[in-house]
């Protein structure tokens, strides 16, 4: 599903479910470059060193994929808490920062015999400038590889052998990559939300939601009132502190019902800063926390999107539902377009689609409102047609 497609469907989003937390254990604070090795593949130079860290010193991985290609992997022994297994919930963290060309950074966990591999692989990864802390919860960590996939599927790690940190050419070229704090969290079944936030306005261009503890969340559904809504706003969380920092912006929003998408977002207290509203003092007429899902890809938050709004407004496979489609074009054609059922248009392969609707005063026709007939042109030719 392209962007491009749901661009015109829904325009701002924010916050939800639950994870108690646990006590952090730090599995390596980088101080020394013992525990890891270095496993370079053909044609990549690479060599360790200690550099200053968040907290005293950070891991500095230097390469250079002179061949164009290759990879190189970080391995170290996992800490004895590890290889006993890691639970059904669980978290890494860690910190990096870098300067080079994108490339894929890899997070791998394997099993003791090493032939068995889950990871999380960001693809053409953008190195920050300064440090950045990663957390991995269990959720994004997926089996890769081993002959542990033959007769399970999709297994889960158990007892852990080694951690590795690869990095993997895509646009190669050399570069430094420096990790920092590496740390793991045992975390309990996520639970489901039973309490009602609350929303206290501190003036009339800020207000703030307290979570009652400290959560990770998706996204948050805001119903603002039509005609008193903000238009650009900044989000900060805090913990238990109430030290905020910034985990989102909205702009351009209009009232209504807004969901608005924060991956990964962490936080007790979630406070809203209004820059520019419509309006008198806007107001909020409902809010609801959504699941952590919500923010984990775009076709997560569409499919949890389109069961809360009017039927037809977004496409119909994201309420589970077939979608079926025909080639538009000549055999052996350069490119050629798709014509859904309903009526929608993919331009070329992997391009832009549009999607159909007729507005007629101040009501929207869509997919769902319509009986829809097909025919080709003269019977078999690949002039599709939908009415």
């Amino acid at each position: 599903m392209n962007r491009t497609m749901l661009a015109f469907a829904v325009a701002g989003w924010l916050l939800g479910a639950v994870v108690c937390h646990a006590q952090e254990r730090v599995i390596d604070a980088f101080d020394s470059t013992q525990a890891w090795t270095v496993m370079p593949s053909d044609g990549v130079k690479a060599s360790v060193s200690l550099v200053e860290g968040v907290e005293g010193k950070a891991l500095r991985l230097q390469y250079n994929f002179e061949a164009g290609a290759g990879f190189v992997v970080l391995r170290r022994a996992a800490p004895p808490e590890l290889q006993a297994g890691l639970g059904d919930h669980y978290r890494f963290t860690f910190q990096v920062q870098g300067q080079g060309p994108k490339n894929n950074l890899e997070f791998k966990l394997a099993d003791p015999s090493g032939d068995n591999v889950w990871w999380l692989n960001q693809r053409a990864y953008e190195w920050p400038a300064t440090w950045k802390e990663e957390r991995l919860p269990d959720r994004k960590i997926s089996f890769a590889w081993g002959p542990l996939g033959a007769t399970v599927p999709s297994p889960k790690p158990g007892k852990i052998g080694f951690i590795e940190f690869a990095i993997a050419a895509s646009e190669g070229g050399a570069g430094t990559v420096d990790f920092d704090s590496l740390t793991f969290e045992q975390l309990p079944p996520p639970a489901p939300v039973v309490h009602i936030p609350t929303v206290t306005f501190v003036n009339d261009r800020e207000f703030e939601i307290d979570c009652k503890q400290v959560r990770e969340f998706g996204g948050l559904m805001l119903n603002w009132d039509p005609q008193s809504h903000p238009i650009d706003y900044t989000i900060h969380g805090a913990m238990e502190d109430r030290k905020y920092s910034p985990i989102g912006t909205v702009r351009g929003a209009r009232g209504g019902k807004r969901f608005v998408p924060l991956p990964d977002a962490q936080a007790r207290f979630v406070r809203l800063t209004i820059e520019k509203n419509r309006g008198s003092k806007p107001a909020l007429r409902g809010m609801e926390v959504l699941p952590i899902e919500f923010g984990s890809s775009d076709n997560a938050m569409f499919r949890e999107i389109a069961g809360r709004v009017d039927r037809g407004l977004l496409p119909r496979y994201f309420h589970g539902e077939q979608s079926y489609w025909t080639v538009v074009g000549v055999p052996g054609d350069r490119d050629e377009a798709l014509l859904s059922m309903d009526g929608a248009i993919e331009m070329g392969t992997g391009g832009f689609t549009i999607e159909p609707f007729l507005r007629l005063g101040t009501r929207l026709i869509t997919w769902a409102d319509v009986t829809t007939s097909h025919r080709l042109e003269e019977g078999y030719l690949p002039i599709p047609t939908v009415m």
